[in-house]
């Protein structure tokens, strides 16, 4: 039976936990979660037997040696100066390109002022404002009857 993708974000999370406890990186918490989630979804539960198998089967098998060692391209290859001087001027022209659009912009636009700095007091002060409950006081004086 091949699993089923996953549907919701309860099943994909459910299956990076199953991937997670294959190699025991797992918290207990997580797992609580992962095994009440599989007692539900049957497609999780067929994901998690399909893949415990898989991992089984590839941590059995025993390892193949190469026909022929891995060679990798040495680092001096990898480094030339040509490149990185030529990075380098790009990146130095774009710093340049950037501040001159800015200075430019600040002359076209004087009236523009940095944001205020705000501190940590100023942030605490405007949450406990959006906390406290709110009163209406409402001046409405009674208009008199009309005979």
């Amino acid at each position: 039976m091949r699993a089923q993708p996953a549907t919701g974000k309860l099943c994909v999370r459910a299956r990076e936990w199953a991937s997670l406890r294959l190699d025991g990186e797992l918290s207990e918490f997580e797992g609580a979660l992962l095994r009440a989630h599989a007692a539900r979804c049957a497609d999780c539960r067929a994901f998690m037997r399909e893949t415990e198998a898989i991992t089984e089967h590839v941590r059995a098998t025993p390892l193949e040696p190469l026909e022929r060692p891995v060679l990798l391209p040495s680092r001096r290859r990898l480094l030339r100066p040509v490149p990185l001087a030529a990075a380098a001027t790009v990146a130095a022209l774009a710093g340049l390109v950037s501040g001159l659009s800015l200075e430019r912009q600040a002359q076209l636009s004087p009236s523009y002022s940095a944001p205020p700095i705000i501190d940590a007091q100023q942030i605490r002060a405007v949450h406990r404002a959006q906390l406290r409950p709110v009163v209406l006081r409402l001046n409405i004086r009674p208009r008199p009857l009309e005979p």
